[in-house]
Order: structure tokens, then sequence, then C-alpha cells
């Protein structure tokens, strides 16, 4: 199964990766390169291009940041300890599911209960890039508060909901918000773009979700990097973005795009969690 991917550079030392099914994002600091979340099993090839994309050659990964523990978002986490002895970090709520000691995800029983078309079609995809492998990483460990990683302050936000230690990623200096699967963009059984929750199956608890969005209010953030569909402008004259297309061999010239923009971050979760 060939998959390609977006890069996009948000601001220096941050691109944010996109692909049909799942994204995430690289930090860079010279050498020094983190990720939030990285995908799907299959993913690794197009996880290895889009940090030879950002730092400009081949670069261990020091470390991962983890939203959740669902394998469109650590599929290749065990790979890369295991190549380049990344460190992998969660919430300390979410530690059992990464190891999968606990496990949190929709299985063919929610699936059973959706029986479109649509839904068929993204199963059989997901199963293609490898939703049912086991993605267990026993040397994950926890992180529980801010700090700097790959040259970037990161504050980890509890959103707990979609699974019981779902985080997002606040990075203040740069105004970037990556919000895993509690806020996304898009996706393959959503019929719209914009910021919105994931389709109700998809969530562990969904009132405790809907109430999670709240801890986004307030944050002065310009960029939001969700883990599905696109990334999102906040503000007035949004700035046209350099975005490439990837592949594992192969990255076009870039190119500018316009993006997906709102006008208030508060208001859009609002009518996201309404």
């Amino acid at each position: 199964m060939t998959e390609t991917a977006q890069i996009t550079q948000v601001v220096d030392g941050v691109h944010f990766v996109s692909t049909a099914l799942a994204n995430w994002v690289v930090l860079t600091d010279g050498d020094d390169v983190a990720l939030v979340d990285c995908g799907y099993p299959v993913h690794l090839p197009l996880v290895r291009a889009s940090v030879r994309a950002a730092v400009g050659h081949d670069a261990p990964v020091g470390t991962l940041l983890v939203t959740h523990a669902h394998a469109d978002h650590i599929g290749p986490a065990a790979r890369l300890v295991a190549e380049d002895g990344t460190q992998v970090r969660c919430s300390p709520t979410e530690l059992a599911g990464v190891r999968r000691e606990e496990k949190y995800q929709v299985d063919i029983g929610d699936i059973a209960r959706h029986p479109r078309l649509s839904v068929l079609r993204w199963t059989a995809r997901a199963v293609r890039a490898g939703g049912l492998r086991d993605v267990a990483v026993a040397a994950a460990t926890v992180l529980d508060g801010p700090e700097v990683i790959a040259g970037h302050r990161v504050e980890p936000l509890d959103i707990p909901g979609h699974t019981p230690g779902h985080l997002a990623y606040w990075l203040p200096q740069v105004r970037v918000l990556v919000t895993g699967d509690a806020l996304v963009t898009g996706h393959p059984l959503l019929p719209d773009r914009g910021p919105q929750m994931l389709h109700p199956m998809f969530h562990q608890d969904l009132d405790r979700a809907t109430k999670s969005l709240e801890r986004f209010v307030g944050l002065d953030a310009r960029w939001v990097l969700p883990g599905h569909g696109d990334l999102l402008c906040v503000g007035p004259d949004a700035p046209q973005i350099t975005t490439a297309q990837m592949s594992p061999e192969v990255l076009s010239p870039s190119a500018p795009v316009p993006p997906l923009s709102i006008s208030s971050l508060d208001e859009a979760v609002r009518q996201a969690g309404s």
C-alpha cells in the first residue's frame, strides 16, 4: 500500500504532514527532531521522508509526543524506538493504552452498527494501513508538564474523552496548537471541511470529549494542526502557506496555497461542541 502526503512548513521548525488517513507534526531545531504522532504502521516510510524534508537530510527521531494511543497515531512508534532509540511520551492516563495494557479504539462491533458504504470503505483502507496490528510501545514514558522539545516549549493539555488520556499540545512561542483527534477539520467519514468533532463512534466518552473542547477556549492560537483534515489558520489576513507533495522517495517542488481559515477559535470550538 503506497501512501502519499503533503508537507507544509507552518512556522520555523514546525512542519505539518497530512495524509488521507492521518496527520502528524515534525518539530525541528537543527538536527534535533521530534514528532507529534506518526500515523499508521504503513506510514513509516513517509515519516522518514517528512523528517528528511524538514531537516534536509536523514535524521533520527529523538522524541515522539503522543496525543493518544490509537493505531493511526502510534502505528510505527515501536519501530522508531527500535531503530532510533526514540523516547515515546504520553499522558499518565494514556500510558496503559500506548503499552496496550488497555485498549480504547473503535472495533468491528462499532463499525457494524454503521453499515454505510463510506464506513466500509474507510474500514478496509484502515485495515490495509495496519489498523489491526499490534502497535504496543512497551518503552513509553510519561510527559506530565511543559518541556522544551526540539527547541520548542511544548505544553501538554489534558483533553480526555476521545480516549481517557488524550493530550493536545500547545506551543505558545509560535502560537501553534496540535489538537490530535479532539478537534479535526476533516475525515473520510465527515461530509464537510472545517473545525468539528469526529464521528461519535470514535469517542470513548462523547460527553467528556465535547466538554474537553472548552480547554481550547482562550488560547491565542494562530495555527491549529489537527489529527485529521487540513491545517487551520485563525484570525484575519491568513497568509499563503507553502506545501509540497511527498512520497517516500520523491519530494515535489513547493507551491503556495491559501490555508483553511477561521476568524475565531473560541467560536469554532463552541460550534464544534454544540
